[in-house]
């Protein structure tokens, strides 16, 4: 069986500023950051606007791994209100990979992370977006995240 090559295009670049951590430690030894944002933009071809200061990320750390749990509350330039969430679990100490993206090749290390965001909206102008195949490829920053999404069809 032939498996039919996966084509992307580009979605959106996000970039998002984030206060500094509320750092806790739980009685499970993990530690945990909550990262508040102040703010951010979304740029591309189909949608764009600005990222609200009601969005977040908190973070899991425990031994050598890191979950994320991403909300971030988008509003578009024409007015539109989009959900985005996605989760994503790595290990610190990842060693680089190669992925490909929109057909060109990049390496993707350990500060790095890759993600399959799920969106909500009732504004039937983006209704589209809860039933489109998203992947994000994500990097920290010191002031926050800057993420690539790319359509899957």
């Amino acid at each position: 069986m032939m498996v039919e090559q996966i084509r992307t295009r580009s979605l959106f670049h996000l970039e998002m500023e984030l206060r500094q951590a509320i750092h806790l430690v739980g009685d499970d030894g993990a530690t945990r950051l909550i990262y508040c944002s102040e703010g951010g933009r979304f740029e591309g071809e189909r949608l764009r606007g600005r990222i609200l200061p009601v969005t977040g990320d908190w973070v899991n750390l425990r031994d050598k791994d890191m979950d994320i749990d991403v909300r971030v509350q988008m509003e578009t330039d024409d007015g539109a209100s989009i959900f985005l969430n996605y989760s994503a679990s790595q290990k610190l100490e990842e060693l680089p990979t190669r992925v490909l993206v929109d057909g060109k090749p990049r390496l993707i290390g350990p500060d790095q992370f890759r993600v399959a965001p799920t969106f909500e909206t009732s504004d039937p102008r983006y209704q589209w977006l809860s039933r489109t195949t998203v992947l994000g490829i994500g990097t920290r920053t010191r002031r926050g995240a800057i993420c690539d999404f790319v359509e899957l069809f």
